[in-house]
């Protein structure tokens, strides 16, 4: 829990140094993830959300760095090979181009409990993948565009982009360089608890590095990874034309993690991992007089578990501490859980739970952190060689530093994906998500999406 008397508010971080921003221009080289068939899934999906993030045994968590559920995009990749693209071969890397054309039904645009407004959306989506065919090491990018547009709310209309990637270079036939980004320019969710309400959603950039190592020696398992992440956001108006100011939530957050693993029963490891992390706010104080800018740490430790093809994951229960710069708030301490697997039961099905505690930045007035703890199941099943079906339940508990009350969201997600052939594809999603909360913390609200889509590709 927390202690209360020194330092709590969470601060969004600042500029990036110009020997970060340097490092990661070099680094940030677009890249998009590669995905397996449900039988040898082995990573798929791109930085993994905080909190959900998964190490030794490599679990897909199709959580990509926006903390956005990507199963859809998954889904299209559990299919047989026979209905999954060949790409365009050039060089030595498969490109491969998809676009795909969507119509959304959405019964509240602007997540709320009174006066809900709700509109057809049609999704204009083309992207392109790149994965490399060497025959060590591997590199893979891409660049997925989304534009949205509004029957009747056109102030919603927008267009995101995102860059993402990753690579890997084998040192030696144990020893191995990873290296992951993601750089997207893209919209605040109406419902996201610290969504300023502008007349337009808030436009924000976001850039994730990942950038490590690991080697096995023996029974035991070494890694060093380090990660950078940049939040930028774009100030918006009202319907009053007055101007919402968004320069207090931009920042840079830093962390550094170190972890050992020792195998001690044939895919079974004993872990213990160490996160240092800052974050740093550009402006010195938020709108509300706060420093929120931060250090801390996380210390887990727990059970690895990766048995060939049938469970991959970890379990990991430990202690988290952040101390607040500014004094006058309580510091964030406390349980903290990770824990994420992936159980294949038969070929054809993929299980994916996920347990998380963890503390998370918040700009809302008078709380200095958000501590979340959620829980989710992600399921996909090859109902035919050329049908998928997917399920996604989750739930999640938010606990404002500083503020009495706390918030309940609970989502739901079911979708099914036809392959016609290796080059036409077609889905139907529906998403339900409910949101409970006290009053001094927002409104209630219950959200539905109904959306039919149809893609080409090579």
């Amino acid at each position: 829990m927390a202690k209360n008397d020194k330092h709590g508010a969470s601060r969004m971080p600042g500029k990036i140094s110009p020997s970060a921003a340097a490092l990661m221009a070099a680094l940030a080289v677009p890249l998009v993830p590669m995905v397996s068939h449900a039988q040898a899934v082995s990573g798929a999906g791109a930085s993994a959300e905080p909190g959900r993030e998964v190490s030794t045994s490599k679990v897909a968590a199709s959580i990509d760095a926006t903390g956005e559920d990507q199963s859809s995009a998954v889904d299209q990749g559990l299919v047989a090979n026979q209905y999954q693209p060949k790409g365009v071969k050039v060089g030595q890397f498969l490109i491969f181009p998809d676009a795909s054309l969507a119509e959304a039904y959405e019964s509240n645009i602007y997540a709320l409990e009174d006066d809900v407004k709700s509109d057809w959306i049609t999704k204009i989506n083309p992207k392109v993948r790149a994965e490399s065919q060497f025959a060590r090491h591997s590199l893979n990018f891409g660049v997925d565009v989304e534009h949205q547009i509004y029957a009747k709310h056109s102030d919603d209309d927008q267009t995101n982009v995102r860059l993402t990637g990753d690579g890997r270079y084998d040192l030696t036939s144990n020893t191995e360089l990873n290296v992951s980004t993601f750089v997207g320019w893209v919209h605040e969710d109406r419902g996201s608890p610290d969504a300023v309400n502008g007349k337009e959603p808030t436009p924000y950039m976001l850039a994730n590095l990942d950038a490590g190592g690991k080697t096995t020696q023996g029974q035991w398992v070494y890694s060093l990874s380090g990660n950078g992440k940049r939040y930028d956001y774009d100030n918006v108006t009202t319907s009053a034309g007055t101007t919402i100011d968004n320069d207090n939530r931009d920042r840079d957050e830093y962390s550094l993690t170190g972890r050992v693993g020792y195998e001690f029963v044939p895919g079974y490891f004993a872990l213990g991992q160490l996160t240092g992390k800052n974050v740093s706010y550009d402006d010195a104080v938020d709108a509300g007089g706060i420093d929120r800018s931060s250090k801390g740490y996380n210390a887990q430790a727990g059970l690895g578990v990766d048995v060939t093809q049938l469970i991959r994951g970890d379990f990991l229960v430990g202690y988290f501490d952040t101390n607040v710069d500014d004094p006058s708030v309580s510091d964030p301490s406390g349980l903290s859980i990770k824990a994420v697997f992936n159980w294949t039961p038969t070929k054809q099905t993929l299980v994916v739970p996920s347990l998380s505690r963890e503390a998370m930045e918040t700009t809302k007035g008078g709380s200095s952190a958000m501590v979340r703890t959620g829980t989710s199941v992600l399921v996909r099943h090859e109902l035919r060689r050329n049908i998928i079906v997917s399920g996604f339940a989750g739930v999640d508990h938010d606990e404002y530093e500083g503020l009495d009350g706390d918030a309940w969201t609970y989502q739901g997600r079911g979708s099914v994906t036809y392959a016609f052939s290796e080059n036409l594809y077609t889905g139907l999603d529906l998403s339900l998500r409910d949101k409970r909360q006290d009053d001094n913390l927002g409104t209630d609200y219950t959200d539905t999406v109904v959306m039919a889509r149809i893609g080409v590709r090579m």
